[in-house]
């Protein structure tokens, strides 16, 4: 579950698949109730500090492709 700027998410995907999500949302994991869970967490970095700005220039990409 990730819960973002338009609500929350709940993400359920197969097996080796992966999610990424902006540092500021909330999520939560779920309790495996069969198998086994192995993850990975990994962090990165924009080179625009401020998140309006971000959503400005993805929008222009967007726009642009």
């Amino acid at each position: 579950m990730v819960e973002d700027t338009f609500g929350a998410h709940s993400v359920k995907l197969p097996a080796g698949d992966a999610i990424l999500y902006p540092g500021s949302s909330l999520h939560r994991v779920n309790p495996v109730t069969r198998g086994v869970r192995l993850a990975s967490r990994f962090w990165i970095q924009s080179m625009i500090r401020d998140d309006g700005r971000r959503t400005v220039l993805f929008d222009l990409d967007v726009a642009i492709n």
